[in-house]
């Protein structure tokens, strides 16, 4: 009788509303208590525990893939605060590590070590506000920008589009960039041993998003002290920062913008990018990457760099996955005759594969799964253009550990992930890492050193001889002293 009374006199509107408030109440309590008996008994582990991957990944892919919810510059910003506030998993380590070396040393030029070779590409922090928190996710290097020298608000939106059936993204960002003067504070208050988590930027004017992100703010603070109670020692300086420079849109000289980035912010990063190859800044990819054009930008650059810095810090160039086969010879022979420290490969693409499951009616740079394979081969027809004596930083489409491997075996020194972490989460850095490190043990390598152009079977072993030559060289000095 209660039963139906309450069913006769209550609206259906009211039981739907009182469902809503349930179901809601319910989850955020369920959340706080997962966050609680996670970190409470498992303090040593919390943001690296099975559980709390699995719920970010959940939480990532609901936010990041439903346009519906928020559109995607929108679910971009709230991954970037959620990071560089402490939210994102940590490393999660396998077996594997404890037998595999994984670190990488890929410029002859400087004694950079980098712990793994798994990177985050340029794009994913352009301003430098998550650095931190992308390494505590397993990055073995981070690069951040591009940078320009003064602020640009970049193409008018929307210009991010998702393609969730190819699991790629399409761009016509055009360098938006707070500019060289803000990237400057956050690379400085990163590489300050008490740095804190700088203030809450304003992305956007739209109110529900500044509401958003408040409240977000709001709830970090509250929970971090749960989140991190018991901190690991890290030491930043040891973490290995690339700086990814652009030139403004309106610019009147852009050997100035590229040198001026450079002269302002070489001495707080390891390496840095010359992008010539965005396909979103009107004349950037189509005249700067001719031969004479990138020539003389290039030799400007290095200038630079000798003249404004105190060491010689590795200066690359990074490419399209467009250029024909005589674009890439004439490229393989500026950066050999400048003896540039290294290559970037690739930037977007421009073609739309007749693979594409999904709509292909907006313009800008194609990033994610059906760039893999072009990037890769991309890669090893510089690498064996150059000999193998320009390292490469690989990136394109890199989703698995395998990918990753068949980008190795193909001539890449570094890899590169970011439209990855939209479709899987940011777990995928420890899933990438755990089955590469898998993919070696099983192919019976000792170390990732080992793998890098095993494709190229002449240049390899020959480099494999050089390697023993020097090494012998070395011994036989030490012996003599």
């Amino acid at each position: 009788r209660a039963f139906l009374l309450f069913y006769i006199f209550v609206s259906p509107t009211m039981l739907r509303n009182l469902r809503s408030k349930v179901i809601q109440s319910v989850t955020a309590g369920v959340s706080v208590v997962a966050l609680a008996e996670v970190t409470t008994h498992l303090p040593s582990q919390g943001r690296s525990s099975d559980i709390y991957h699995e719920a970010c990944d959940f939480a990532t892919r609901q936010i990041l893939q439903n346009n519906w919810l928020f559109t995607e510059e929108q679910a971009h910003t709230i991954a970037i605060q959620a990071i560089q506030y402490g939210w994102a998993p940590k490393y999660r380590t396998s077996p594997a590590d404890y037998a595999m070396d994984t670190k990488v040393r890929p410029f002859s030029s400087s004694d950079l070590t980098f712990s793994s070779p798994i990177g985050a590409a340029a794009g994913l922090d352009k301003d430098g506000v998550a650095i931190s928190g992308l390494f505590e996710m397993g990055f073995g290097f981070v690069e951040i920008g591009a940078v320009t020298p003064l602020p640009q608000p970049g193409n008018p939106y929307p210009r991010i589009f998702r393609l969730a059936e190819d699991r790629a993204i399409i761009n016509r960002c055009g360098f938006n960039s707070k500019g060289v003067d803000a990237v400057l504070l956050n690379l400085q208050a990163f590489r300050s041993p008490d740095a804190r988590p700088s203030s809450s930027p304003t992305f956007t004017s739209n109110e529900r998003m500044k509401m958003i992100l408040h409240e977000l703010e709001k709830l970090m603070a509250d929970f971090k002290r749960l989140l991190l109670t018991k901190k690991t020692s890290t030491n930043k300086q040891s973490w290995i920062v690339g700086l990814n420079v652009g030139r403004n849109k309106e610019t009147a000289d852009e050997i100035q913008d590229y040198t001026l980035v450079i002269r302002k912010l070489g001495t707080l990063v390891d390496y840095i990018v010359i992008n010539v190859s965005s396909p979103n800044t009107p004349g950037l990819r189509d005249q700067l990457q001719r031969k004479e054009a990138l020539a003389n930008l290039l030799a400007a650059c290095i200038q630079e760099r000798d003249a404004s810095l105190n060491k010689k810090t590795p200066l690359l160039v990074k490419i399209s996955p467009d250029l024909t086969e005589e674009e890439m010879e004439d490229l393989a022979q500026v950066v050999t005759s400048l003896h540039l420290d290294g290559l970037v490969i690739s930037n977007t693409t421009t073609t739309r594969p007749s693979t594409l499951l999904s709509s292909q009616n907006q313009s800008g740079g194609l990033s994610g799964a059906p760039l893999c394979q072009k990037s890769t081969e991309c890669i090893r027809t510089m690498y064996a253009l150059t000999k193998g004596t320009i390292p490469i930083i690989g990136v394109g489409g890199v989703f698995t550990g395998q990918d990753a491997y068949d980008k190795l075996r193909a001539g890449a020194s570094l890899i590169q992930i970011y439209t990855a972490l939209t479709y899987e989460g940011p777990g995928v850095v420890s899933r990438i890492r755990n089955e590469l490190n898998d993919l070696l043990h099983t192919d019976g390598h000792k170390s990732v050193q080992d793998v890098i152009g095993l494709d190229h079977e002449i240049i390899y072993w020959s480099k494999k001889k050089e390697q023993l030559l020097q090494k012998r060289e070395i011994e036989k000095i030490l012996k003599e002293s």
